[in-house]
């Protein structure tokens, strides 16, 4: 559900599973999909799915809009009762309804927190109604690859199937810098002129202060408006010996690069444009968390 990138399904495709479908309705979503996963079928726009005609299935995955619960994204924490973010209230109709042996949920951190934790009480118990859930904030950082991205995961499995006692993957040593994932050589538009290096290197205005910090080691999040390039600090930027006519040697991150910090091969196909590569990033899971909370499960529960 909520296929973006396709990063939650390539988690069950390398554990052997058979994907039956997805839901996604963003249009250069969709095209980026498909150029990825051909011959998949698209149930669309998830608040117009029948559950009651879609084929069975062992596992769900996907994470609802964050935009009315992050902080990042929303002036105003509307939390599960705004537009995008409500759209959770499809997935549990749908999980309810076909009640899969399994599922996977992601979300932004502040999920814990909007609403005064009211929404989280919520969540939890729309998916207690049928599973056995456990929950963990996990970080991109601590499973091998250097982006600071904090996100709540949510494992269920139906009760009827037994004790559900999951353990979410063990921490693993970073052992390389977000600088190893640069690309060595890029279009000279990456490059911050001398008016928008200004802009970025400045520490905020009208009450606002954010200290400009660039070439970090781990990468702050990747959000899916970087393509406004915000200020350094809240967007990532490095600095190069390679240094443009007319231009600075400070550049922002290309969307290769912010499909390796969020754990993609470069096999995988970017084939929509900078702004709407860099929007499915931004809202994608992190494929080497998502792959080690789904072996996990499989390990511990499906393979038995």
């Amino acid at each position: 559900m909520f296929a973006g990138t396709g990063v939650g399904g390539i988690a069950l495709d390398q554990l052997g599973f058979e994907n039956i479908g997805y839901s996604e309705i963003d249009p250069n979503a969709i095209v980026n999909y498909n150029e990825n996963f051909p011959n998949r079928v698209n149930y669309g726009d998830i608040t117009t799915i029948d559950e009651n005609e879609l084929s069975d299935f062992d596992v769900i995955i996907g994470g609802s809009p964050c935009q009315n619960i992050s902080i990042a994204q929303s002036k105003g924490i509307n939390g599960l009762d705004g537009e995008a973010s409500k759209l959770f209230y499809d997935y549990i109709r749908i999980l309810n309804c076909k009640k899969p042996k399994w599922f996977i949920f992601e979300n932004v951190k502040n999920l814990f927190s909007s609403n005064n934790g009211e929404d989280f009480k919520i969540v939890c118990k729309s998916f207690q109604e049928n599973y056995s859930i456990k929950f963990k904030l996990l970080n991109t950082s601590h499973y091998g690859v250097p982006q600071n991205r904090q996100r709540v995961y949510i494992v269920g499995q139906r009760k009827d199937l037994g004790d559900f006692n999951y353990e979410f993957p063990n921490e693993v040593e970073l052992n390389h810098k977000a600088q190893e994932l640069l690309e060595s050589k890029v279009d000279d538009k990456y490059y911050l002129s001398d008016k928008m290096y200004k802009y970025v290197m400045s520490g905020g205005t009208k009450g606002y202060y954010h200290k400009p910090e660039t070439d970090y080691d781990v990468a702050c999040t990747i959000v899916a408006t970087m393509f406004k390039m915000h200020r350094a600090g809240i967007d990532n930027y490095y600095h190069t010996d390679y240094k443009p006519i007319d231009k600075t040697n400070l550049r922002r991150l290309t969307p290769r690069e912010c499909a390796r910090l969020q754990g993609l091969p470069d096999t995988y196909k970017i084939v929509v444009s900078d702004t709407q590569a860099y929007r499915l990033f931004g809202n994608a899971m992190s494929l080497n968390v998502v792959s080690r909370v789904a072996e996990e499960l499989y390990k511990q529960y499906i393979n038995k």
